[in-house]
């Protein structure tokens, strides 16, 4: 599918609108995105639960790493929005070899997510989508939280390089399903990739579109082969990686039971008294006898 770059003049309602609804028909036509899709489980994932992990990419695009034509400024060296989604493996938001779809040639030459994120909204194999702010240097970081499952156990992502005519780094289709566990934590090293829209070889070259579209490709200090490319490198045998992405489990796996930690036992110490004995004295109480006279009365009668 050729995609035309917008004249200001476009009617850019109308055209959204018609770049929906080809979406929708792939869609309900099963067609996938860029690659035939086979329904199947997601990769005999048997864990339990609905566990958050957190997404986190570090970029590391250093002067001292990539020291040749390194941007400075206009713009200076940085990381787009992050995109990505979670999926199962009947699904490929991007892999090496694979042509690039319209949402993603537009994130990768513009950072565009408008045209990607709509793309997901329309391919069952996509559980949920996310987003992650820009990092507004070569070095820093970025996250986002998503919540994974047993059929959708897989996760992608895409960062643009800025400046560059169409290259970008992330991941692609990793699990984070392990031998029916959930991974606690992952590490991987990210490398540059070409997504094989535009034909530029440097980070600020022009816009400059392929007659045909190549497939996405990753850069290495051989490819492209061109002493002008800004990863071009004769010495290096290999490229140091531009970034990494790291995965953290969030919430427990419910397979594993949490440790039960029982209150303290309290005993009560008996404290034995010394039997107390109270003597009370007898009380005796003399009462005196009480002698009343009564004078006899002696009464005359006349």
């Amino acid at each position: 599918m050729r995609l035309t770059r917008l004249s200001p003049d476009t009617d850019s309602a109308v055209m959204w609108r018609l770049g929906t609804f080809v979406l929708a028909l792939c869609a309900l036509l099963d067609c996938g995105v860029g690659a035939a899709t086979i329904r199947q489980d997601a990769a005999g994932c048997t864990a339990r639960g609905n566990p958050v992990y957190s997404v986190v990419f570090k970029g590391e695009w250093t002067k001292s790493k990539f020291p040749k034509q390194y941007p400075r400024r206009r713009p200076p060296a940085q990381w787009s929005t992050l995109a990505g989604r979670v999926h199962n493996n009947a699904h490929f938001m991007w892999s090496q070899g694979q042509l690039a779809t319209p949402g993603v040639r537009l994130f990768a030459e513009e950072g565009k997510t408008v045209w990607l994120m709509n793309e997901g909204k329309f391919i069952p194999d996509v559980e949920s989508q996310f987003l992650a702010p820009r990092v507004g240097r070569g070095v820093g970081s970025t996250a986002a939280n998503i919540t994974v499952n047993n059929k959708y156990p897989l996760v992608s992502f895409m960062v643009r390089l800025v400046p560059s005519p169409d290259w970008f780094t992330g991941v692609s289709s990793l699990s984070l399903c392990e031998d029916g566990q959930w991974k606690d934590e992952v590490h991987v090293d990210l490398d540059p990739w070409d997504a094989g829209t535009d034909g530029g070889l440097t980070f600020s070259s022009p816009s400059f579109a392929e007659k045909r579209q190549h497939r996405i490709s990753m850069i290495t200090s051989k490819f492209p082969n061109h002493p002008a490319s800004s990863f071009y490198y004769r010495r290096r045998p290999r490229l140091p990686r531009i970034g990494e992405a790291i995965f953290i489990k969030l919430t427990p796996d419910p397979t594993t039971p949490e440790p039960t930690t029982l209150p303290p036992t309290t005993t009560m110490a008996t404290t034995t008294l010394p039997p107390t004995t109270t003597t009370v004295p007898p009380t005796t109480t003399t009462i005196p006898p009480t002698t009343t006279t009564i004078p006899p009365t002696t009464t005359t009668i006349p």
